[in-house]
This record gives C-alpha cells, structure tokens and sequence, in this order.
C-alpha cells in the first residue's frame, strides 16, 4: 500500500479513478504471483522431503545401489515445475528416470536433489560463512555445511554442478563477472573431487528474464558465461577424466525461449527440464557405466582371488556400448 501511495503521489497527473484501479490490479497480481511461486516453493520442498528422505526405504547395498547429487541454484531444485508428485523436481526426478531406462546401466541409480532457490555460486563453496541472502530459511549453517552433512552428498558418486544463474541477479557486481562465476565452480568442483565424487559442470542456464533490458542482456550474458567456463576448464588444464564440462544448454534453450522458461523468464518450465535432462545424462551416463564396471571389478576380485578380474570388466564395458582402455 505504501508503494502505492508513493507512485501516486510521484505522478499528480494518474489520480483518476480509472488508472488507480488499473494499479490496484496491477498490484494484486504481483502479490498472486508472489503467493504462487511460494506456494511452489513450498511443495517442491515437501516433495522432495517425502521422496528423499520420509519414503525411502532403509540402507543401501553400495555394490548395486549407486547415487547422483544435483547440486546448485533454482534451476538444480527444478522450480518452474511445482506440478510433481512422488519424484523430484527439474532435473534430478527427470534425470533418475532416464538412467533408469538406460539398457547399459545393470545397476540402481538414485538422484538426489539438494538444489537451493536463489543460491549463487559464492554462496556454495565452502569458505563463505553466512546464509543464503535470497532465501535463508531451511539453511541451518551454510549451504556447503549442510550439504556436507547430509548422507545424500555422502552416498553420491557423481554430482552434477548447476550455479552461476542466479548471480546477476542476488550476487554484488563484482561477484557475478562471467570469469569470477566460473572460478567459483570450479573451486566448489575441485573441493567435491577432493571428496572422491565425479564432477559434471553445467555451464549456467541463462533465462531471458521478464523485462526488455533483462531480454536483451540475456544472449550476451550467456554466451559470455560459455565462453568463461570453456576457459576456466579447459581439457588441457584439467587433466582430470572425473571432472566434465557438459555442452551449453543455452544454444538449444535460447532458440525458443518463451516455449522452454517459466513465467518468471528465469527458470526453465517442463519442457525446457526435459532438454537440460537430457543433456545432463549424456554427460552423466558414461560416468555411471565406468562406475558400474570399477564396482563389478572390485566384487570379483574379492569373490575370486585366484581370477584376473580384467575379463570381466571388459565384458561388461563392452556390453554397455564402451571401448576398454
């Protein structure tokens, strides 16, 4: 209501009846569509407190049951897609159903979303020590604590990494250039690396936003934050095979933005999840297969010690489609 009064006041000339009611409805639906994205909000959240940890049926055999973490920002926790039910949201729900109907993959895959909204990519690593400034509530320390302290990130073998999205938007200038969010991912890569994960970086999803300027920046910013996370993990300089960069979504999603993003212009709808999920798993799935065939190599070895295990794993790297190195 006060803002109300300030615009009124800031305009002598719109003090007709007719302009104050357009207003009025202007307003009521900025406030519906802030109730809406909270209310989503607060499902994604109970859904996936359901499927992740009230419905989930007793402790793992690690030799068949494996895990994938999708960490990261909003588009991570999968918001623009609040009409789920009995799997994640975005990315990770979609993600466990494509590596489940992957034929070379002979073991269970997990994926667990541990995606916060409005997170930015300084607020994950592990030196930053104060709550999220978008959204603090769930956050008991600090995002990188409370991930490290959850058995999720504990029982995940491969994480995908998505940050960076949501720094134009909630980090200070100097920490939302393309090259500072692209070295923030690679420092929070290098730490889950450290942990024994396989790492994928998802270069960030950019949306074209709800305004004019914020459409016209949006082409630029993603090609730049592309060009940034090409340099910062270059094949040359990371010589490590547990660390991938996944092709740019952008390219596929800039295409036809108004069809792939939500209402708000920032995160992507169903249909703009099921191309990042796509992308996602093609990076995701040769790490899994290698994983199998390590796992399968290490219980035959223990189950038959006099046997070269080599005969076995090159079986089953050959049944999943791959070449033995």
């Amino acid at each position: 209501r006060r803002l109300w009064q300030q615009q009124l006041s800031a305009s002598p000339k719109r003090t007709n009846t007719t302009h104050e009611a357009a207003m009025a409805l202007e307003w009521l639906g900025r406030l519906w569509a802030t109730a809406t994205a909270l209310a989503a909000l607060a499902w994604l959240r109970l859904n996936r407190w359901l499927v992740q940890v009230a419905l989930r049926r007793g402790p793992r055999d690690r030799r068949l049951w494996h895990g994938v973490a999708v960490v990261g920002d909003g588009v991570a926790m999968g918001f623009g897609e609040p009409g789920v039910v009995g799997r994640n949201a975005g990315p990770a729900g979609l993600l466990e159903r494509k590596l489940f109907a992957d034929a070379r993959l002979r073991h269970r895959w997990e994926v667990f979303n541990l995606g916060h909204w409005g997170a930015t990519s300084e607020e994950w690593l592990p030196s930053w020590a104060a709550r999220p400034v978008a959204l603090g509530s769930g956050v008991r320390e600090t995002l990188w604590r409370d991930a490290r302290a959850s058995p999720l990130l504990e029982q995940a073998e491969v994480v995908v990494l998505h940050v960076g999205a949501m720094d134009r938007f909630w980090a200070p200038a100097s920490s939302a250039a393309p090259e500072a969010v692209a070295d923030n991912a690679f420092k929070l890569a290098a730490r889950l690396r450290c942990l024994g994960k396989e790492v994928v970086v998802c270069p960030p999803v950019v949306g074209p936003g709800s305004s004019p300027a914020a459409q016209a920046a949006a082409a630029p910013l993603a090609d730049a934050l592309a060009a940034a996370f090409a340099a910062r993990f270059r094949p040359d300089l990371v010589l490590d095979p547990g660390l991938v960069l996944m092709a740019d979504p952008n390219g596929l999603l800039g295409k036809r933005a108004e069809f792939y993003f939500a209402a708000d212009g920032v995160h992507l709808n169903a249909r703009g999840y099921k191309i990042l999920a796509h992308q996602v798993w093609a990076a995701v799935a040769d790490l899994c297969v290698r994983r199998e065939w390590e796992v399968n190599r290490a219980v035959i070895a223990a189950q038959a010690p006099g046997q070269a295990p080599a005969q076995a794993s090159a079986e089953h790297v050959a049944s999943a489609g791959l070449k033995s190195d």
